[in-house]
């Protein structure tokens, strides 16, 4: 009995130390904490000064991307910190409150008061939408984890409202952040077809994990978008609209797992994005893209490493920590002059619809263009 549990403890020491040569060590810790929801203050471990900050920030959604990522950035590197919190789960939102310092309370309208200026959702898929629409209709800034919508009805409503109002509004998804894919932007010659591969070894999720219920959007809005969205990003200056779209499946009875989505735009740029699940990761979500375009080519390694090739010149680049973009992703509100325009991510979402209205009626084929919404 000793051995098995000494043998237990061995490995989660051993998983300990390979996400801090990942994540950093500041990082990992605040992951093992969150894991196991440590009920004690113990945020001045993550000041790297002791910087007096007024509360200027409300989370809705203290779930373990809330705790480690989110409330993680914001308290370590944001100009505010976190004033209130809310979550359905009490222990959670009280857990968060207390590691961070701040405030839970239990009915999400006392998170709108004069003192919070930017509002974090990162509650579950289905409910960002309607908790957005709270904050835009407060005249509050809004920052929206991903997805931003799981409907085309929500989306209708989210955009309505963002363009009759004078308030910011921002979103989660972090790819275009990295180091790797802003160096990308940079490289890449907007007139010429893109030929990109994309292959995600992602969680292995169980029949009653709610990223499964209906209303969530399958994991096409889950998981999958964050890629749909990554193409958008990487054609934003081009004036493509429209794609065929071709996606095969490895089992029909779960057609948001295990599937391949291929986008061909008329100019003849390819996007090829793979999601399988068969088995948990070793070390969480694995992702290697490689891009194409003429004499230019890059391997982005699990955004660990890179290698941009242009002509006969190649320049290897190392990113420690691992640099998917959450930091700069979760500040935009405080870096205007480098957050991404909304409309991006609008256009992006009515794509990943499209994927899923297709997914979950088993199609194999579609056109699309976001002109003609």
């Amino acid at each position: 009995m000793l051995k098995i549990r000494f043998i237990k403890i061995v490995f989660k020491l051993k998983k300990v130390w390979r996400y801090s040569r990942i994540y950093g060590f500041k990082r990992t810790l605040v992951k093992s904490f969150g894991r196991m929801r440590v009920n004690k203050s113990l945020s001045y471990l993550l000041m790297p000064t002791m910087v007096i900050k007024k509360s200027k920030i409300a989370l809705i959604g203290c779930g373990q991307f809330g705790f480690t990522t989110i409330s993680y950035f914001l308290n370590s590197y944001s100009p505010f910190k976190i004033y209130k919190v809310f979550d359905i789960n009490r222990d959670n939102a009280k857990t968060l409150a207390t590691f961070y310092g701040c405030e839970f309370v239990d009915e999400v309208e006392e998170i709108f008061c004069p003192e919070v200026k930017v509002i974090y959702i990162a509650s579950n898929h289905a409910t960002h939408t309607k908790y957005a629409l709270m904050a835009i209709n407060k005249g509050v800034d809004v920052y929206i984890e991903k997805p931003i919508s799981v409907t085309e009805e929500q989306l209708l409503e989210l955009e309505t409202a963002y363009r009759l109002s004078s308030v910011n509004v921002f979103c989660g998804y972090n790819r275009p952040f990295s180091s790797a894919i802003k160096k990308v932007k940079q490289d890449i010659d907007n007139f010429s077809p893109l030929m990109v591969s994309i292959f995600v070894v992602g969680h292995f999720i169980d029949v009653g994990h709610w990223y499964r219920k209906p209303e969530e959007g399958t994991r096409v809005c889950g998981n999958l978008g964050h890629w749909i969205d990554l193409c958008i990003h990487l054609l934003n200056q081009s004036n493509v609209s429209e794609f065929d779209i071709a996606i095969t499946y490895s089992d029909e009875r779960m057609p948001d797992d295990n599937l391949v989505v291929v986008f061909k735009s008329p100019r003849g740029d390819v996007f090829s994005l793979i999601l399988t699940s068969y088995s948990e990761p070793f070390e969480g979500i694995e992702e290697t893209i490689l891009i194409h375009q003429k004499d230019y080519q890059v391997h982005i390694d699990d955004f660990r490493r890179a290698s941009f090739q242009k002509h006969d010149q190649r320049e290897d680049i190392k990113y420690k920590p691992k640099d998917v973009g959450h930091k700069e992703a979760i500040l935009q509100p405080f870096k205007q002059d480098t957050a991404r325009d909304f409309e991006e991510v609008i256009r992006s979402t009515r794509l990943m619809l499209y994927v899923k209205n297709m997914v979950l009626k088993k199609a194999k084929t579609g056109h699309f263009n976001w002109r003609k919404i």
